[in-house]
């Protein structure tokens, strides 16, 4: 390999580093406003104990979410939906 194609791998490693820093910060980011949300707190508890079979019989506050409800799930304290969404409001 010469000296240019190692450089450029080199480069190309660092960027890539680079982005998955950024994305694991922008995870912990995610995770720690999700925590600090009231709605997306009580939203892990519905999503825990189970969805009322009508809009109506809801709160208001998770309404919103009511559409793509069998889309949402709990990973451990998080509340993701699909499989690497983290939520946040």
């Amino acid at each position: 390999m010469n000296e240019s194609m190692e450089f450029e791998a080199e480069d190309t490693s660092r960027v890539l580093l680079g982005l998955i820093n950024l994305l694991v910060a922008r995870q912990v980011l995610l995770r720690e406003e999700t925590t600090r949300s009231l709605v997306l707190n009580r939203l892990k508890e519905i999503v825990h104990r189970g969805w009322h079979e009508n809009i109506k019989e809801q709160p208001t506050y998770p309404r919103p979410y009511w559409f793509f409800r069998d889309e949402l799930f709990r990973y451990g304290a998080e509340l993701r939906m699909g499989p690497s969404d983290i939520l946040r409001c």
